[in-house]
């Protein structure tokens, strides 16, 4: 895929006749598309700019909605470079062409072994419940849920996420999804697709936490309310319980965010939206709150827009 990247970029290069002036990446270091970039405008001494990961789905959505006074964005994916040192995915944003600011987000949780964690969603339980809760919903793990529970609390193997997309990996876990992950967010269509089945509108009221003036939500809350029902309700219940609570959860973030900026446009992108139940359920949320809802419809939600935003943003920018 890589030498077919570099190969891409040659032969357009030459197709078109052009020199670059600007490289925009991604700000994760360890991108092989960021290491070729900063090579790329190291030996030919073009300007390089590197975007967060989440404000290039936030331009993204702006550019293709024409919008270009502020706006909101409610960011959901898996993971993403953060600038705080934690992997995000779970964000709201103030922002324009030029720059954001981070105003709310899902509360952090570790993701005990990493990238493990990724493929292993069940490890991420770990985090949520105490250990004789954990080794019961884990049993069928064997002796790696012991293992697995001791490094929750050591960042150099557990590192701390506000990701969206990993809350609905615990939340899979919780109903049932034991496998490893083959492919990019199954956890989250095996939960969606319980999801379906169910009419709920009942949500699990969410709990905020104010810290200088960046609003968080409490993830805890809800994966221990999804716990407290295990075995109570039927599991699609469950399942639509979550996605309520997490549109509940967030929306409600993004609209004291709105009110205290005095913006009424909010932008949804990232890959979280490609589920069709928190698409609508956003939407229709914020709507009733009286807010403008943009959201992608021609370019990719998920990573294939990254590309996008990051283009608007060198084109603004440079």
């Amino acid at each position: 895929t890589f030498t077919h990247f570099t190969e891409t970029v040659t032969e357009m290069l030459e197709y078109y006749d052009l020199q670059p002036e600007i490289i925009v990446a991604d700000l994760h270091p360890d991108y092989e598309s960021t290491q070729f970039a900063e090579d790329y405008a190291g030996s030919n001494k073009i300007k390089l700019v590197k975007v967060q990961h989440h404000y290039a789905h936030f331009l993204s959505c702006m550019f293709e909605s024409g919008l270009g006074a502020p706006a909101v964005g409610i960011i959901m994916d898996g993971t993403g470079f953060g600038g705080d040192g934690t992997i995000w995915g779970g964000e709201v944003f103030t922002g324009d062409l030029h720059s954001f600011e981070r105003k709310g987000h899902i509360g952090h949780f570790p993701l005990p072994g990493g990238e493990r964690a990724i493929r292993e969603p069940w490890r991420i339980l770990a985090g949520f419940l105490d250990e004789g809760e954990f080794m019961d919903e884990c049993s069928w793990a064997g002796a790696s849920a012991a293992g697995v529970y001791s490094i929750k609390d050591k960042r150099n193997f557990s590192p701390l996420t506000s990701s969206a997309g990993r809350l609905f990996d615990a939340a899979g876990a919780l109903l049932g999804f034991r496998q490893n992950v083959s492919y990019e967010a199954e956890a989250a269509i095996y939960l969606e697709m319980l999801a379906l089945c169910n009419p709920t509108e009942d949500f699990i009221t969410p709990v905020y936490k104010d810290d200088n003036g960046i609003i968080t939500c409490d993830p805890d809350a809800i994966i221990r309310g999804l716990l407290l029902l295990s075995g109570k309700r039927e599991e699609s219940y469950i399942a639509k319980l979550f996605h309520n609570s997490i549109i509940e959860a967030m929306a409600g973030i993004a609209e004291s965010v709105c009110s205290a900026a005095g913006i009424d446009n909010v932008l949804l992108a990232g890959g979280v939206y490609q589920n069709r139940l928190i698409l609508a359920g956003m939407e229709k949320r914020l709507a009733r709150a009286g807010l403008n809802v943009f959201f992608n419809r021609k370019i990719p939600a998920n990573d294939a827009g990254i590309s996008a935003g990051q283009a608007v943003y060198g084109v603004y920018n440079a």
